[in-house]
């Protein structure tokens, strides 16, 4: 008896360090398995027995089956309740025996019982599992989508063009003293057309050349985004769309979004931050959905400023240009309230102002 004990224990020992060990997982479930099969056997074969005897010993069983009872002791009628006990006695129901069989099959009752709550145990656990893989698998999507979205945007970046003599030819030699000031052009011939991230300098450029206030910044780039959006308009919408997409990401926590924001961030070169600001600025190209985003990730947190007096001016470069004052730079202090107004869609127009 002892032998087969410790043979058992042996057994459960190698299952478990199997289940515990450095091991492919196939083994470990398969160590798992073998264990629970294992500790259900014994206790089909011992343990139901063990616990029987701990609860109803047999010589109890015995002595109650044995002993007479006051009423056998006495005379009985034959009656069909006589007849029925003789019948019992007969067939061996109502015995010792029997009764302790039912009673360990009220055991098994109770284990099965526990096993069942296990198993929906199990049945949850699986579940939180498949939320959480379901859950990651979102993550990686968002995450694939971003940088997919990053690689379109540096290419929209790359093949930016920029043509001044086509948009003010009276005012070339302005143009390429300002180009040269910010570092885009050392002589005539370099000048046109500015490519890829030199458009930006370009702009700024431009932009500043008309005068020293916010009200001419504001002025010079509102032309460009009427007159020649082709220049930055689907730069920026792209732009829009990849915070959209952080912001929008259901599987992302706060801080995942903040990350991928900071990475995007990362991209943009001083140009292009202050680019971004005036762009967002007042009603320049929506309600203030585009400046909400700018507030809620920080995204212009590197962008060069010094306060000069009630304005606010780029730091960096050769040149000097006007960002923000002091009424507009308090729309970059906190996010605005937009109000919920429903959308009238116009077919294949959406909701172009011209409907």
């Amino acid at each position: 008896m002892m032998a087969m004990f410790l043979w058992w224990v042996t057994l459960l020992a190698v299952l478990a360090m199997v289940m515990l060990a450095e091991v492919p997982k196939r083994l470990r479930v398969w160590a798992l398995v073998s264990g629970v099969l294992t500790v259900w056997f014994l206790w089909g074969w011992y343990g139901v027995e063990l616990f029987a005897d701990a609860k109803w010993p047999k010589t109890e069983v015995a002595e109650k089956a044995s002993a007479p009872s006051a009423a056998t002791s006495q005379p009985l009628a034959d009656t069909g309740a006589n007849k029925d006990k003789d019948k019992d006695k007969k067939t061996g129901s109502g015995d010792a025996p029997t009764e302790r069989l039912g009673q360990v099959g009220d055991l098994f009752g109770g284990i099965n019982a526990l096993f069942a709550a296990l198993a929906f145990a199990g049945v949850v656990y699986a579940a939180s599992l498949q939320a959480k893989s379901t859950l990651i698998a979102s993550r990686q999507a968002i995450e694939s989508m971003f940088f997919s979205a990053l690689e379109l945007h540096h290419r929209i970046a790359d093949e930016l063009q920029f043509d001044l003599t086509k948009m003010h030819p009276e005012k070339r030699e302005e143009m390429l003293r300002f180009l040269r000031a910010a570092g885009v052009t050392k002589s005539s011939e370099q000048v046109m057309p500015a490519k890829g991230r030199t458009v930006f300098a370009a702009v700024l450029a431009w932009v500043a050349s008309d005068g020293t206030s916010y009200t001419s910044t504001i002025a010079n780039y509102r032309y460009l985004q009427s007159r020649h959006n082709y220049v930055l308009g689907h730069y920026f919408r792209n732009l829009y769309q990849v915070l959209k997409l952080i912001d929008e990401g259901e599987a992302l926590d706060g801080p995942s979004k903040q990350k991928f924001a900071s990475i995007l961030r990362a991209q943009l070169s001083s140009e292009e931050l202050a680019l971004l600001m005036v762009n967002c600025a007042d009603d320049m190209v929506d309600e203030g959905q585009f400046r909400n985003l700018l507030v809620r990730y920080r995204m212009l947190e590197h962008l060069p400023l010094t306060k000069a007096g009630d304005q606010y001016v780029r730091s960096d470069g050769g040149y000097r240009v006007v960002l923000a004052d002091a009424s507009s730079i308090g729309q970059y202090k906190a996010e605005r309230r937009i109000a919920n107004v429903t959308e009238k869609l116009h077919g294949a127009f959406g909701t172009n102002p011209a409907f």
